[in-house]
């Protein structure tokens, strides 16, 4: 019996091939958006839920206040505290269990670890030629990271791993790029060209998807540790705390904070006037959470977007099973006969409810077939675009597999059982007489209408959620970034770098192809850009703010940024410095001009003239924490230095403008030119405004989603709408050529055809309008 529905089922299909394309077509598009979303934003909702008691690990961060002008307090948040503070925390507090503790790469300078955060490693193999390879996903970690964190070694001891001092650890893409498919444990990796040998003690898993951390290799810190409790307080590094299986984690705040004065005494010593005080943040909130200063590495997440993303993947399907439904009410009509004829014969309901719901079986799995076979097609332009990551089928969880499979049965029985409870409602003499179905034409209304109504939704909350995004990626960043090629300074200096830097630069600017050419010591969405305390000579009030160090006179014409008051840096200057328009305020000077030949102490470095004011300018992602922003009330400002005020903001980045129509020429002459001058060294260079386009890859891929998704749900609602538009065509044909016998315009027979339609969308409108709007705020 299954066997002669199957053939009838097949029979009706190449009956109407062009009905059966556009159900399957429609069913693979609406699996294929539920396929790929649902277990990659599941799986990301889930982040760091794969760790060991993952809802009693926090993160301490450290929040800083100052009253810079007086009457209003500003505050810079780190996700990050002191080394040390962590020990005192575990002496006093019963509540903390175990700790852990990492310093990412963009912390590390000589006094701390031995090197800068330039980073190579040298391999040699056993003929002794060398591999150079650069790094930037490197942190150094206390010895029980791998037993604090679930993150699974392939070779190694999670205990023994990090024991000893120059130990490495490295992930497994990382190792086989260095060794290949054979055994690291026990090579040797040079670090920066320099006498430091780093051991391989072990391999760790790549590190998933669904995490905040982002590192490739980690390094014992047993051998440097002791520096981290150095002058001033130490470095800030990012702190791991496991709490009791009891212990509240806004009591555990309360109770660290009621000891605060005591852990940073230091601190509170040395910047006086300041308020201090610690937060604990939950580690699977740690991603999801505000971006906080020093959150290195870390991948930043929405929960609405990837909550979004679910329900997008359950409409998008509701649509596609809705369109097939609709299309199969429309359709029975030529099959009243077919069931007349078997009811007559004796078919049951139970007869007619197997054939229907093995039409649907079949179709269902041909769709999911083809989705299958266009998840596979897609993969790479779906990450590439989207920024999503398609879960490798061998990867997924049960859990999820039978979501998949409940998904696939629903769709069976929704689609298969419906038109046979129709089927079941009218007798023998119904169909034989073709009437129309009264309660299937209310169906039909009520499905299609919600059909136009998902699609409405998403189109208007696309595009007010379109404008929202395009506000923050067009926005003006106050500085000019266009055809500007940034070539990063040599690891290896020599004594006279000073010199050779700025023999380079001369160069540089006689370079064929090179326009301009400028150097400073930070860069704009450089990760650490350098906090540095200022006051005025005259108060005990000091603030915090930002410094790109030390930059040579022709870094403001180059960047194109406005001078508001005084004069630029010139060749002669030595103590000066140049302030942002709120860098002023925050000093507590109401206009730029009244600053001009002031006195500024500068923490550690004495007291420098104030030499002109520029216009502020976005030094981080708009994203970003408020008080990482100098337009803010709660900012920084932007304090620029002359080269050499500073001893240690020596040139780190050389920005240079091109012509774009000769790039590969034009960089190889520079690259020639760099090797000439740091011999020897590692040539590195990049196109600024790939890496500012890099702090917004999250949200030009949400807009991308949005686009493509919605572009979907219209594409589904037109497929169900030229089918139903067939299908009233064919009913209406001799309506349709007696009124153009009689003369009607084609624009009238439009009318005729869409006449329901426009009603249904006009329905979904009013509806959909509230609905979007809502969602958008």
């Amino acid at each position: 019996m299954l066997l002669n529905y199957l053939k009838l089922s097949l029979r009706l299909f190449l009956r109407d091939p062009f009905f059966t394309l556009i159900k399957v077509f429609g069913l693979a598009v609406g699996f294929t958006v539920f396929f790929i979303l649902w277990p990659y934003a599941t799986s990301e909702l889930k982040t760091d839920q794969f760790h060991t008691d993952f809802d009693r690990i926090v993160r301490i961060g450290t929040r800083w206040q100052f009253l810079s002008d007086g009457e209003n307090w500003g505050d810079i948040s780190f996700g990050e505290a002191r080394p040390y503070h962590i020990p005192m925390m575990a002496a006093d507090l019963r509540e903390i269990e175990s700790y852990t503790r990492f310093l990412a790469q963009p912390e590390f300078n000589k006094e701390l670890v031995g090197h800068g955060e330039k980073i190579t490693i040298s391999v040699f193999d056993g003929q002794g030629n060398q591999t150079l390879f650069k790094e930037d996903q490197m942190v150094y970690a206390d010895p029980n990271l791998f037993e604090f964190l679930n993150i699974p070694l392939i070779l190694g001891s999670p205990a023994a791993v990090l024991e000893k001092p120059n130990a490495v650890v490295l992930s497994q893409s990382k190792a086989k790029s260095y060794f290949g498919n054979t055994d690291p444990v026990g090579r040797y990796l040079v670090l920066n060209d320099s006498s430091t040998l780093l051991l391989v003690t072990g391999v760790f898993e790549d590190l998933p998807v669904n995490t905040h951390l982002y590192f490739d290799l980690v390094i014992s810190n047993v051998g440097v540790r002791k520096n981290w409790y150095g002058v001033n307080g130490g470095p800030f590094a990012t702190c791991y705390v496991k709490v009791g299986p009891t212990v509240s984690i806004a009591k555990f705040e309360e109770a660290i904070n009621r000891n605060k004065e005591k852990y940073l005494a230091v601190d509170l010593q040395d910047h006086l006037g300041y308020r201090m005080n610690f937060f604990v943040q939950p580690l699977t909130e740690i991603a999801f959470g505000p971006r906080f200063d020093y959150d290195f590495f870390f991948k930043k997440k929405s929960k609405s977007t990837l909550r979004l993303l679910v329900i997008v993947s359950v409409v998008i399907l509701l649509m596609a099973w809705a369109n097939y439904i609709n299309l199969t009410l429309s359709t029975m009509r030529k099959r009243m006969k077919e069931i007349a004829t078997r009811k007559v014969s004796g078919a049951n309901s139970v007869d007619l409810l197997h054939q229907f719901v093995v039409e649907a079986c079949l179709l269902n799995l041909l769709a999911v077939a083809l989705s299958l076979t266009l998840m596979q097609l897609l993969n790479t332009p779906v990450e590439l675009f989207l920024g999503i990551k398609s879960i490798p089928l061998e990867s997924i969880n049960p859990a999820t597999w039978a979501v998949f499979c409940t998904v696939v049965a629903t769709g069976v029985l929704v689609t298969g059982i419906y038109p046979a409870i129709l089927s079941h409602s009218y007798g023998v003499k119904f169909f034989v007489s073709y009437a129309r179905v009264t309660a299937k034409g209310k169906s039909l209304t009520l499905l299609t209408t919600g059909q136009y109504l998902a699609a409405v939704v998403l189109i208007l909350w696309a595009f007010l959620v379109s404008l929202q995004l395009n506000f923050i990626l067009d926005r003006n960043l106050g500085f000019d970034r266009e055809q500007v090629v940034i070539v990063e300074a040599p690891l290896r200096k020599s004594k006279a770098y000073p010199a050779d830097a700025d023999a380079f630069m001369n160069t540089l600017r006689a370079s064929p192809g090179v326009s301009d050419a400028t150097w400073s010591y930070r860069l704009v969405t450089d990760a650490n850009i350098q906090l540095i305390g200022v006051s005025r000579p005259d108060s005990t009030l000091g603030t915090i703010m930002f410094t790109y160090g030390g930059v040579d006179q022709g870094y403001i014409p180059f960047y194109g940024i406005t001078l508001l008051a005084g004069r630029n840096f010139n060749a002669n200057d030595k103590k000066t410095m140049i302030l942002s328009r709120y860098a002023t305020h925050r000093l507590g000077y109401k206009n730029p001009e009244d600053v001009i030949g002031e006195k500024i102490l500068v923490g550690g470095a004495g007291v420098a003239d104030v030499v002109g004011v520029i216009e502020d300018y976005r030094q981080k992602s708009l994203l970003y924490q408020a008080e990482t922003n100098s337009e803010t009330t709660s900012g920084s400002g932007i304090v620029l230095t002359c080269h050499g005020f500073l001893s240690w903001q020596e040139p780190e980045k050389f920005a240079i403008k091109l012509d774009l129509s000769g790039v590969d020429q034009t960089m190889g002459g520079v690259k020639t030119r760099f090797n000439t001058a740091f011999p020897g060294n590692y040539f590195d260079w990049y196109f600024l405004n790939d890496r500012v386009n890099a702090a917004y890859a999250t949200e030009k891929y949400a807009r991308n989603q949005i686009a493509v998704f919605t572009g979907l749900a219209i594409f589904i609602s037109c497929l169900g709408l030229l089918g139903m538009m067939s299908i009233l065509a064919a009913e209406k044909t001799k309506e349709i050529g007696i009124r153009k016998v009689l003369g009607a315009e084609l624009h009238q027979i439009g009318v005729l055809l869409l006449r329901r339609s426009d009603l249904e969308i006009l329905i979904a409108l009013i509806i959909g309008v509230h609905i979007a709007y809502y969602l958008a705020r």
